[in-house]
């Protein structure tokens, strides 16, 4: 929704409203400045997570989202018993928790029990590893609680991922590759408070919804 010359945004699950969302701010971004000409450098969005901008870069879009504030907890027992893997870590964000695998081959085997992931509460739980090949870390996300088993490509939980990896691997630049069936690849950089996000976005599909 336009607000000015900034404009309101808000993100559904197929069951929730959520807090943020970096695919579905993407695609706003990619319609605005795409398919309806938007001439701003940078687009800014009010949501519930606050002040969002996009700006376009080199045929890509940088997404400046807030940072989470993560600590360690216990792993709990009902976490072990969903997931059926060896974790190394467990830490909690404000509304994911975040767990640490030995590598990406125990990633790519995880088929977790959906029921015991919702039970757990929270939005979701994200699982990552260090990466090889150019990529510094994998990741897969799971968000049965809110209506999505596993996501393809999440840009809100790297804002809890990048800031552990920027430090565990002294760098605040970073290429993450989230390892689902569909997949994909992220540049995430740690900036103080915020995670800057780049991503490529393409139109697909154009269409007309008619309402009575």
């Amino acid at each position: 929704m336009p607000d000015g010359e900034d404009f309101q945004l808000r993100w559904f699950t197929p069951t929730t409203e959520v807090d943020l969302c970096g695919h579905a701010t993407l695609a706003s971004a990619h319609v605005l400045f795409q398919e309806f000409g938007a001439a701003q450098a940078e687009l800014h969005f009010h949501t519930l997570s606050g002040l969002l901008s996009v700006q376009k870069n080199e045929g890509a879009y940088r997404m400046r989202f807030p940072r989470d504030t993560i600590h360690r907890i216990p792993t709990p027992a009902a976490l072990e018993n969903a997931l059926q893997t060896n974790i190394i870590e467990t830490w909690q964000g404000k509304s994911d928790l975040l767990v640490i695998v030995s590598s990406k081959a125990a990633v790519l085997r995880l088929s977790p029990n959906m029921d015991l992931l919702s039970a757990l509460g929270g939005r979701g739980v994200l699982v990552s590893a260090p990466g090889d090949e150019g990529i510094d870390f994998v990741s897969r996300c799971f968000f049965p609680a809110v209506g999505v088993p596993e996501d393809p490509v999440t840009g809100s939980a790297h804002t809890t991922l990048t800031p552990y990896w920027a430090e565990r691997l002294h760098t605040k630049q970073l290429v993450a590759q989230q390892c689902s069936a569909r997949g994909g690849r992220l540049r995430c950089t740690l900036d103080d408070n915020h995670v800057i996000l780049e991503g490529q976005a393409i139109t697909y599909l154009r269409g007309t919804i008619r309402i009575a």
